[in-house]
């Protein structure tokens, strides 16, 4: 039976996008959870050393939480994400940060942001899933805006837990950045710019945009942008499908297998009985 509504509410989101006119199919998530002995760059977001989030929201990256404060110390730093830091720099403060001795309250706040760059770029997996390019996509061409909007959100309510927590928190701090924009000069639409072939990992083998992306960069950069804007809403499942769950689930839709593990879709079924809350439908 428990298997069975969890089943039942990925169907449920997969249908409402469906009539949406955005198509998701199922895709394979890593779902090891060996420690990473406390390195930071190249290691699954699951198996990094975690920061746990408040209300037991789940945990994030580490290194993002650490990343994200000593920024957030610098955001009056002009073109904070868009000027280069220091290769030789970056390439120190890197390998310390992979044999876990270094601290970053010494170091340059463009180095920071490079290797923050560098962080998402380095993952074994995008932390916007790859299944999740095409949709997202389709998302961007509806109209009008709010439900654009709506649609690029609930997308992230499919995604595993931590790839949704982790954008949640990163793309929150980039909506402070973009607050300060008129010091540091990096407002939304720039801010997805830069970090759009990261979070999406658009790069080819030496590291250039892959020629086959340049065709959906601008829906991408789109999406990027619009979930930054919507970024306190990644990763919940909003109030008008919490209302429809009751309706939705006799419609004889067709199923749909469940894109993250046996966890990631029991959190999502506890959410039914949250019904009229905005929670956390994901996890990892």
């Amino acid at each position: 039976m428990k298997d069975s509504r969890q089943q039942e509410l990925s169907r449920v989101l997969v249908h409402h996008l469906k009539s949406l006119g955005i198509i998701v199919r199922n895709f394979k998530c890593d779902t090891e959870k060996s420690p990473s002995n406390g390195l930071v760059f190249g290691i699954p977001l699951q198996v990094l050393p975690q920061y746990p989030l408040p209300d037991a929201n789940g945990t994030i990256p580490r290194f993002l939480v650490e990343a994200c404060s000593f920024l957030s110390q610098h955001l009056q730093t002009e073109g904070i994400f868009r000027k280069s830091g220091s290769a030789s720099r970056m390439k120190n403060l890197k390998a310390k940060l992979q044999r876990g001795d270094c601290s970053l309250e010494s170091t340059s706040a463009s180095d920071v942001a490079g290797l923050l760059k560098q962080f998402f770029r380095e993952l074994p997996e995008p932390v916007i899933p790859a299944g999740f390019r095409g949709p997202l996509c389709q998302a961007q061409r509806l109209r009008p805006e709010a439900e654009r909007r709506a649609a690029t959100t609930l997308l992230t309510c499919l995604m595993p837990r931590i790839n949704a927590a982790t954008m949640n928190y990163f793309l929150s701090f980039l909506q402070t950045v973009a607050a300060r924009s008129e010091e540091n000069k990096m407002g939304v639409h720039n801010l997805a710019v830069v970090f759009t072939p990261n979070l999406f990992q658009l790069f080819d083998a030496n590291d250039k945009l892959a020629t086959n992306m340049e065709e959906g960069l601008p829906l991408l950069t789109m999406a990027a942008e619009t979930l930054i804007i919507q970024a306190q809403s990644i990763g919940h499942l909003p109030p008008y499908i919490l209302d429809k769950l009751p309706v939705l689930l006799d419609t004889g839709a067709e199923r749909v297998p469940s894109s993250g593990d046996s966890q990631d879709e029991g959190h999502r079924v506890s959410m039914v009985k949250q019904r009229r809350k905005t929670r956390h439908c994901v996890s990892g």
